[in-house]
């Protein structure tokens, strides 16, 4: 912004190439709204499920449902991020056992939990465990 005339001496191959680069930035963006709507899409597809067994009725909207990797003794609750999975190109199993390695210290026992919540009230429940995640 304070000498501007440096912009015109940046070669033209690596100023295409920034052309480029921010093109595929923008395009990144907008492919992510849509994955995220396919997400959410597949989610909503499992609702009546998912508020059924957290014991919430199924004809009612389904606010959210959650998926979170946490240790075997109830503690460390962290979520999984459906597009952080799908982006990693690993199966579930891999990515679960990658994340546990981060986030817990070696030798945790980990597992899985499913929460759903109704959009009136938001409250979480418990709609499953591990293998309910990994369906």
């Amino acid at each position: 912004m304070e000498a501007p005339y440096w912009i015109r001496r940046v070669l033209k191959d690596i100023a295409t190439l920034f052309g480029h680069a921010n093109d595929l930035f923008q395009k990144r963006w907008e492919l992510r709204g849509y994955l995220d709507k396919l997400i959410s899409d597949a989610t909503d597809e499992l609702s009546k499920e998912a508020l059924a067994k957290a014991g919430h009725n199924a004809n009612d909207s389904l606010g959210t449902v959650q998926f979170n990797i946490l240790t075997q003794s109830g503690t460390g609750h962290d979520p999984i991020y459906m597009i952080s999975l799908w982006l990693s190109g690993r199966s579930i199993s891999d990515y679960m056992n990658d994340l546990a390695r981060k986030l817990y210290p070696l030798g945790t026992k980990w597992s899985l939990q499913t929460l759903a919540s109704r959009k009136t009230d938001g409250a979480m429940k418990v709609a499953g465990g591990r293998e309910e995640a990994m369906k």
